[in-house]
């Protein structure tokens, strides 16, 4: 028992003999040999000891170098611990780092804890505040994998960065689903929704609520699908039920019976209200059907109310040989088993067509009467193909001229028909063309 100062060279035994080549105690007393025999040694050993130090060894101090097999210490206090470079370094029961493991945790049950001493998943994160786990790849893609094989094999799911540029990916390698729940807990109120943000404006481009409406530029869509802007469908749109449309509908081709049904469009009976109908192609109105300007039509078209503007029209004929038309302007046409114009009242009294008008000119065409027809003035029965037999005092003007042409215009005429009539002004007098030449009448 006492203090051990200096330099020791030999054994020190906690039993036996220990054999020392010089042992100084004190400053009094030096043993260059000789055997010192103790079972226990209490005090302190300062300088170097070489040899073998069997036993307990406490308070030690300084930076000794200790090889030993086992270490058991309440606390070890180092800036570095090195573990070597080959073979398994094992740590049984458990790892704590930090004040009570609460900086990280690694049980024996293969639990790891990162803010938590006791984890009660096989990694958990716990923070008061902000946590943060972050996968970093300098290049190439940084992935997390999830799944049934080792690996990211085909059992796997994968969140993706960086495969293609600026790029996250969202991956299921397998040949299942890729589901999407929401409130998947317990029930309560106040459920969420879907929704899809552009970060640089926080403008909500796409929503989709719990109840299955999805909205388009619209944040809290009214129904199942509720676009704001333009649409466009390029195949067969379905609907099920009724379409209302408030602005236009602009299309080429509309086919009514098998786009629009179940409407009052198609149904046997009530009124089909259209505010303004343009067609490129045909419109047909079937067999003992009507359509018309007014409430109540009794003709396949009757328009009695209304005006009708025309290119052409034709009465009682089934084709247009050309250009023709017929036109009216100004005027009015009174239909009642004929034809009146230029009157307001038609006399049925047996002619097909009556015109009340100061003039009618007939301007680059033909006037052709037909076999076994008459034209008559002031009789409703001529007695020749001309008859002006009863002008009488019907006319203020009741006589008839013929051309009044100049001889060099008479000839000049190509193929002059046999038996035409003319008043010659270079003689004054009627001629007759004989087939041959010109004849005077007087």
């Amino acid at each position: 028992t006492g203090n051990l100062t200096g330099n020791v060279t030999g054994n020190i035994n906690s039993s036996g003999v220990s054999t020392l080549t010089t042992l100084l105690v004190g400053t009094a007393i030096t043993a260059t040999s000789g055997i010192v025999s103790a079972t226990t040694f209490i005090g302190n050993l300062t300088g170097n000891v070489t040899g073998s130090l069997a036993g307990n060894a406490t308070g030690l101090s300084g930076t000794p170098n200790i090889t030993v097999g086992t270490v058991t210490a309440s606390k070890v206090v180092a800036n570095v611990v090195e573990v070597p470079n080959t073979g398994v370094t094992t740590i049984s029961k458990l790892l704590h780092v930090g004040t009570g493991g609460t900086a990280f945790a690694a049980l024996e049950s293969g639990r790891i804890g990162v803010g938590t001493a006791v984890p009660t998943s096989d990694l958990q994160i716990r923070k008061s505040s902000g946590s943060l786990l972050e996968v970093i790849s300098n290049t190439g893609n940084s992935r997390i994998s999830v799944g049934q094989s080792v690996g990211v094999g085909k059992s796997t799911g994968v969140i993706r960065f960086g495969d293609t540029n600026q790029t996250l990916d969202i991956i299921n390698n397998d040949t299942g689903n890729l589901n999407y729940y929401l409130h998947a807990g317990p029930a309560g109120v106040g459920t969420g929704r879907f929704e899809w943000i552009y970060g640089q404006t926080n403008i909500q481009l796409m929503s989709l609520t719990h109840g299955g409406s999805l909205g388009l530029g619209k944040t809290n869509p009214d129904n199942t699908l509720h676009v704001v802007g333009t649409s466009t469908v390029t195949g067969n749109a379905y609907f099920g039920s009724d379409v209302i449309i408030t602005g236009n509908l602009l299309a080429g081709t509309i086919s009514l019976p098998s786009l629009i049904t179940q409407t009052n469009i198609f149904n046997t009976s009530g009124i089909s209200t259209f505010n303004d109908l343009r067609t490129t192609g045909n419109i047909s109105v079937g067999s003992s059907i009507s359509m018309g300007g007014i409430t109540n039509p009794i003709a396949s078209i009757d328009a009695r109310n209304q005006i009708g503007l025309f290119g052409s029209i034709g009465v009682g004929t089934d084709k247009f040989y050309g250009s023709e038309s017929f036109g009216i302007s100004g005027t009015t046409l009174i239909t009642e088993g004929g034809v009146g114009i230029g009157t307001t009242y038609y006399n049925p009294s047996g002619a097909a067509l009556q015109i009340y008008a100061p003039l009618i000119d007939l301007n680059g065409g033909h006037l052709n009467i037909k076999s076994d027809n008459t034209i008559g003035f002031n009789t409703g029965s001529p007695r020749a193909i001309i008859d002006f037999g009863n002008v009488g005092s019907a006319t203020t003007r009741p006589v008839m001229v013929v051309p009044n042409i100049s001889s060099s215009t008479r000839n000049g005429i190509g193929q002059t028909p046999t038996g035409a009539i003319i008043f010659n002004t270079n003689t004054s007098k009627f001629q007759g063309y004989t087939g041959v030449g010109w004849t005077d009448f007087h």
